[in-house]
């Protein structure tokens, strides 16, 4: 994908296909939760009327999926201009996403996909110039958000991390028996889907569940070289959305959309960070999304750069 995105018109392209389908989802979510009467059941969307298939009938997984592309829809709200067949304003499309994806998230009653949700929102927060407003505006979205949490479901959110917690009790014991594979085999792990064989005709565990939490997949199933290499990626999409901004200032290179899409990639690996804690998605498709664009962006903004230094010197 990367040997394909290789201008911006492709970019944008793959950019709003990705979005478009995340969207599709996110509103047929919200159409289920609108129908029973803004409620939903403590264990997710999928209890009493499923909302997909594979990763999406997943209420966490779901709202990590979300969590995932948020930021771009964020960020091209300001920084996307363009229009579809001429006559819509993209920047509408996306600030119906900003407001369907959050409301799918809330729909999936997931504990980690809400708090991921509000962790982005402090990265938008954290970058924005505006902070003063900003917090003002984040209090009243977060008030409100939590005012429609039924109260069952806000219950959860109360004992969350509490000894009465069951979830977390389990969780806190699988992410135990990933990182005893991960001593046990540092160079290997136990190889990848094996976790759960392990955990069971070897460890005994009961808990018939995954890890739970995607640095823990990585180094139970890869070994510590496959938790460093994953990190690694982490820290080189950062990177490479610092350096974009860095050559569109460096050579006044007025481009909205490059800049936006940096930016909102930020926040995008943020939320699928904060949500990974609480998930197994290392083999799922939302961070090598992020991981393609973050990529492409920067070898599109570098050619570019290119081509007007040798414009300039011509």
């Amino acid at each position: 994908m990367t040997n394909i995105l290789t201008d911006q018109r492709k970019l944008y392209i793959f950019l709003l296909l990705l979005l478009f389908i995340n969207f599709k989802y996110a509103q047929f979510a919200v159409r289920i939760w609108v129908s029973n009467g803004f409620y939903v059941d403590p264990r997710g969307l999928h209890e009493g009327g499923g909302i997909g298939s594979s990763f999406f009938q997943n209420p966490n997984d779901f709202g990590g999926a979300l969590n995932s592309v948020l930021g771009m829809s964020f960020y091209l709200i300001f920084y996307d201009t363009r229009k579809l067949f001429n006559w819509i304003k993209m920047q509408w499309f996306h600030l119906i996403s900003v407001l369907t994806f959050p409301l799918a998230i809330l729909a999936t009653s997931s504990r980690g996909a809400a708090l991921a949700l509000g962790v982005a929102f402090l990265g938008v927060w954290y970058k924005s110039k505006r902070k003063m407003i900003g917090l003002v505006l984040l209090i009243v979205v977060a008030v409100g958000y939590i005012a429609l949490i039924p109260e069952d479901n806000w219950a959860r959110f109360q004992r969350m991390g509490t000894e009465q917690d069951n979830t977390s009790q389990n969780r806190l014991e699988l992410w135990r028996a990933g990182v005893r594979m991960a001593n046990e085999f540092p160079l290997t792990g136990v190889g990848p889907g094996n976790y759960m064989y392990v955990n069971q005709n070897h460890y005994n565990l009961k808990l018939e569940h995954v890890q739970h939490n995607v640095f823990v997949q990585a180094m139970s199933e890869l070994g510590y070289p496959g938790l460093i290499l994953f990190i690694v990626m982490i820290i080189g999409c950062f990177m490479n959305h610092k350096k974009v901004r860095q050559i569109l200032n460096q050579n006044k290179m007025n481009n909205s959309f490059l800049y936006g899409l940096s930016s909102g990639l930020d926040i995008c690996l943020i939320g699928f960070i904060a949500n990974g804690f609480f998930v197994t998605v290392l083999y799922y498709p939302f961070f090598w999304m992020i991981l393609i664009l973050s990529a492409s962006l920067l070898t599109i903004v570098k050619n570019t750069a290119d081509k007007l230094e040798d414009t300039e010197h011509y």
